[in-house]
């Protein structure tokens, strides 16, 4: 891992994104390097060649501390045009300006192979702002053979960027830009064009193009998920498939397998709460182990050929950062042998990693962006919606406002419908299902649920969400025939 630690040293930020853009932190890479070294003997083509290696790797992950919003003041720059601004008479000298008050250094971590580290680390302690010129910072570059796990603040995934089969997704994404190959020369190139010093006309300087770069979606950890999905295949390599209404077995398959994996790569308390789940009720902070029925197009029958293995909240544990190639080829076992199984256990199934998930039809029906979705499995409510032994509608609406909030979609929903039977073709009737003997006395609904806004999956919603109920789906067409996808 390769990472950049920027701290304002003034405890305030200017800027209008956050948190600052991994374009932004190249950008005072270069400002920074060609102010300390400037331009002639001092600077080295080791300089070129560390940002033009920078400018191709993926996007980092970024790490940001709190940040609180301070009050507005008035801020006066100096003249760049002495005629032009009193001609104005010193109208724009003022601007007002709002500051934001920062706890901590921000992070941006690179995965990477090898880097030029010396290179780049001279480079990174010669910037001294990030933002606006009176955001002052120091900042320092580390390096180690693997992410560290003491990571305090959110946590922002680059949401398009998907490596060793992990994908992430989540319902608050802001674009920020990152630099391109080639991102460096254009600036370069801008620069020379721009840096044109006249003494006759020492306020004039030709117009620049602005540098070609892209935007790319991040989210904070808090509303985003970590996630791989298998394929099931039966021990023998061909196709597997299950009986939606029969879910839970398959999630108890596999966290059961993904405990026996990890063994020895974490710690006891890590391998009970966090894989096997044995944690406080409602918490997040724990491995979903979600079946993926099959929908979303014509063919579709609803059973269940894949699984999803996901951290709804974000953050994984130390050891766990290679879980899907762990699990890859793993097998699964009939449910009699799932407390202690040997090599004479009943495989049932194989897993098999989907490398890209967002290429695969059936995930994307639960992971790509819509404002509307509905359950294909039912959401399991977290108290009785039952006064005086009677349906209490008012209370049913209460707790699905509630499922939604505690799932992290607080202020986000414009309509909910609900019902025993389900809003798509794919889904069955709420009692259809077999459920957990601790989930069994709780409410079942489906769902349909707008929002007032585009929302990416995975969406998952009530007390049965890390078993692979109150799983949501977008719209999509309508089954013509029952033959199997």
């Amino acid at each position: 891992m390769l990472e950049f630690r920027v701290f304002f040293l003034n405890g305030e930020y200017h800027g209008r994104e956050w948190p600052p853009s991994p374009a932004r932190l190249f950008q005072a890479l270069i400002a920074g390097s060609r102010y300390r070294y400037r331009r002639g003997s001092d600077w080295s083509e080791e300089f070129d060649q560390a940002l033009q290696w920078l400018e191709k790797q993926d996007p980092p992950i970024i790490v940001a501390p709190p940040i609180a919003r301070g009050s507005r003041y008035a801020a006066f720059r100096p003249a760049n045009n002495i005629q032009k601004e009193l001609k104005n008479e010193g109208q724009k000298l003022q601007q007002n300006m709002v500051h934001y008050h920062i706890q901590g250094p921000v992070r941006y971590i690179y995965d990477v192979d090898e880097a030029p580290y010396n290179t780049l680390l001279r480079m990174a302690r010669s910037v001294v702002s990030l933002g606006h010129a009176t955001d002052l910072v120091s900042v320092d570059l580390l390096q180690s053979p693997d992410r560290k796990s003491d990571i305090s603040g959110e946590v922002y995934y680059p949401l398009q960027h998907t490596t060793r089969g992990i994908s992430y997704g989540g319902p608050n994404a802001e674009s920020l830009q990152i630099p391109l190959p080639g991102w460096y020369s254009r600036l370069e190139s801008n620069f020379e064009k721009w840096y044109v010093y006249d003494e006759s006309r020492p306020n004039r300087a030709q117009a620049t193009l602005s540098p070609s770069y892209r935007g790319i979606e991040y989210a904070p950890v808090r509303s985003s998920s970590i996630y791989w999905v298998f394929r099931l295949e039966d021990p023998d390599g061909r196709r597997f498939s299950y009986p939606q209404e029969a879910l839970e077995h398959v999630s108890a398959w596999v966290r059961h397998a993904a405990g026996e994996a990890v063994k020895g790569q974490v710690d006891e308390k890590t391998l009970k709460e966090y894989v096997y789940g044995h944690t406080q009720r409602g918490s997040d902070h724990r491995l979903s182990y979600i079946p993926l029925p099959s929908c979303g197009s014509e063919h579709a029958d609803g059973r269940i050929r894949r699984v999803m293995v996901a951290a709804l909240r974000g953050n994984l544990p130390q050891g766990l950062s290679s879980l899907g190639e762990t699990l890859d080829q793993v097998y699964l076992y009939e449910e009699d042998d799932v407390k202690s199984h040997d090599s004479n256990g009943v495989k049932r199934a194989r897993l098999s990693l989907i490398k890209s998930p967002e290429r695969d039809t059936v995930t994307a029906t639960y992971t790509a962006a819509s404002d509307s979705w509905s359950t294909v499995t039912p959401v399991i409510l977290h108290g009785h919606d039952y006064r005086n032994r009677k349906p209490d509608p008012k209370r049913t609406e209460k707790l699905l406002l509630e499922m939604f909030e505690q799932a992290g979609y607080h202020q986000l929903i414009t309509s909910i419908q609900y019902g025993k039977l389900p809003f798509n073709p794919w889904g069955r009737h709420v009692g259809d299902y077999t459920v957990p003997d601790h989930l069994k006395t709780w409410p079942r609904y489906h769902v349909r649920v707008r929002f007032i806004k585009e929302i990416r999956g995975p969406i998952l919603a009530g007390i049965g969400r890390h078993y692979g109920f109150g799983l949501f789906l977008r719209p999509t067409n309508p089954p013509a025939s029952t033959a199997p996808v």
